[in-house]
């Protein structure tokens, strides 16, 4: 591809290089069948992914994967049909980790939009049958932010219980439980709302994938605690030392060896078992004083 020179335009002393629209849109065109993904807490490989792409998104033609520096994705593929079949389906997970897939635009910005503006299945229980229209979902899933698409159970009214929406989140904001629905005869009432899926979004880091304030659950310190043990030892070879204490322990459920006082310790006391005392014990070699 051979480049030229283009003057640049001045305005207010500034050198600015003006774009073509044509161009633009000729350059836009190329990627309006891409999906952005984005795995939450997790830098997968371009191998990684395209192997997870292949193996649980069911594609007519395979689509072209690139991998963003930022640790995005853009799934190019080659019908809006298959992007979208991809899009609004249920939440995807790899390997655990929940997936955020949005749809590629010109004006699209990796680092604003896809760490805070989140596709979102949500679902309005309960939600009074006369509300199911298009003009009426489209109202009340506004006030939670843009909707896309709902999908087809409630399109085609083949489930009663709840209608399901994708709607376009900010979770940078609070996002409410309930929302204000008034009817035409000024008759109101309060929808409850779920979601499939809600990313955390740590408000100190501005990132998606966990929350630095959120509180963790910590279990009861474990402590050691040294338990005295004492027991009376036999007649040993070499003499009649009933009476001798054999000072041992265990530090929760492992056993320690006995200990005594080295030579040159008397009268020393161990806080938790006493005084420290040379002790026998039995052993191959006879009338043989074993020192611990």
């Amino acid at each position: 591809m051979g480049l030229k020179f283009v003057a640049p335009s001045i305005v207010n002393g500034d050198r600015i290089a003006k774009l073509d629209k044509v161009e633009i849109e000729k350059q836009s065109e190329c990627w309006m069948n891409a999906l952005v993904v984005y795995v939450v807490g997790q830098n997968p490989t371009l191998n990684s992914i395209t192997q997870y792409i292949n193996a649980h998104w069911v594609c007519s033609d395979e689509p072209v994967i690139f991998k963003h520096d930022e640790g995005f994705f853009i799934v190019r593929h080659k019908s809006r049909e298959e992007r979208d079949k991809v899009l609004y389906t249920r939440p995807h997970l790899f390997y655990g980790k929940p997936i955020i897939i949005k749809h590629w635009s010109a004006n699209f910005n990796f680092h604003d939009e896809i760490l805070k503006v989140v596709p979102i299945w949500t679902k309005f229980p309960n939600l009074p049958l006369s509300c199911w229209g298009e003009d009426s979902l489209s109202r009340i899933a506004s006030l939670l932010g843009v909707p896309l698409y709902d999908d087809e159970c409630t399109s085609k009214g083949l489930r009663v219980s709840y209608d399901r929406v994708l709607i376009e989140i900010d979770v940078t904001q609070e996002i409410p439980r309930e929302v204000a629905v008034e009817d035409p005869n000024g008759k109101r009432f309060q929808q409850k709302v779920l979601f499939d899926w809600l990313p955390p979004f740590c408000k100190k880091c501005q990132m998606v994938g966990h929350n630095c304030n959120k509180a963790t659950m910590v279990g009861p310190k474990i402590t050691q605690k040294w338990v005295p043990k004492r027991e009376e030892a036999g007649p040993v070879a070499g003499g009649d030392v009933e009476g001798m204490e054999i000072t041992s322990g265990h530090l929760e459920n492992e056993v320690i060896t006995p200990v005594a006082t080295p030579a040159g310790f008397q009268g020393q006391v161990d806080e938790d078992g006493g005084a420290w005392k040379i002790v026998t014990r039995k052993t191959k070699d006879k009338g043989k004083g074993i020192q611990s």
